[in-house]
């Protein structure tokens, strides 16, 4: 469903708390919310109610971005869509600096996508060592002044987002269809690379599947793999049963 005219479950309260946690974040921090459900449990329909809600209730004052993640389909092309996906929404509904910020976050993407490569080292899908010399080579071949410019670059979009005096909301939907690299890539996204200042994100996904795929990575198994999400999100809910009478 679309909005809460559809709803026959009950939840439109529940998806107006969801949108009302997203936008009243204080003194311009950042915060991920969870939305944890099984396949089919409707955690599209709370999301697209919690927009509905937050498009009546805030308007113009937050921008909400969508990004569908498994239309991807490899982690650096999902990598630099992200942030060309951001970069395109704020370029055309901030009122001010909106070209501005679009190139900085079209750059922001680049720089961090190649030393997201180099990270790649430590995980067998890059190739042969020689290939995985070679990115690193590249990657950090510019020293220090590479991270410098990437932190610079970071602190021209916190600035500009904290000028716009608007929330961004961040919607990044259906992760547990993701592979286990790309549900990795999709969270150090969120925790390190765009961690800006006024942004929020929605991760909707099943937490088993996600668990599932991130321990394949670590020698903990699902233990590391709870550890790993509970570090990057703030707010875990969880999708509502629905009244029996109602069903």
């Amino acid at each position: 469903i679309s909005s809460s005219k559809e709803d026959r479950f009950g939840r439109e309260n529940f998806a107006a708390s969801v949108a009302e946690a997203l936008v009243k974040v204080p003194n311009g921090q950042s915060i991920t919310v969870a939305l944890y459900g099984s396949w089919g449990s409707g955690k599209t329909s709370i999301i697209n109610m919690s927009i509905d809600y937050i498009n009546k209730k805030f308007g113009e004052g937050v921008i909400v971005v969508k990004f569908n993640p498994w239309i991807f389909s490899s982690t650096e092309s999902l990598h630099l869509a992200f942030f060309s996906a951001l970069a395109s929404q704020l370029g055309t509904k901030l009122d001010h600096g909106k070209h501005d910020i679009a190139k900085l976050l079209e750059r922001y993407g680049k720089l961090t996508g190649s030393l997201s490569d180099a990270v790649g080292m430590f995980f067998p899908q890059i190739g042969t060592p020689a290939k995985v010399l070679s990115t690193i080579g590249k990657s950090f071949s510019t020293g220090t002044d590479e991270k410098a410019d990437i932190d610079a670059t970071r602190n021209k979009v916190n600035e500009l987002l904290a000028k716009s005096g608007k929330r961004v909301v961040v919607v990044i939907d259906d992760i547990d269809r993701l592979d286990s690299d790309e549900i990795h890539q999709i969270f150090k996204l969120v925790k390190n690379v765009a961690h800006f200042k006024n942004v929020s994100y929605l991760l909707s996904f099943d937490q088993e599947v996600v668990t599932r795929a991130l321990s394949t990575r670590y020698p903990l198994g699902s233990k590391t793999g709870t550890n790993f999400i509970d570090k990057i999100v703030q707010l875990p809910l969880y999708v509502p049963e629905v009244d029996q009478s109602l069903l």
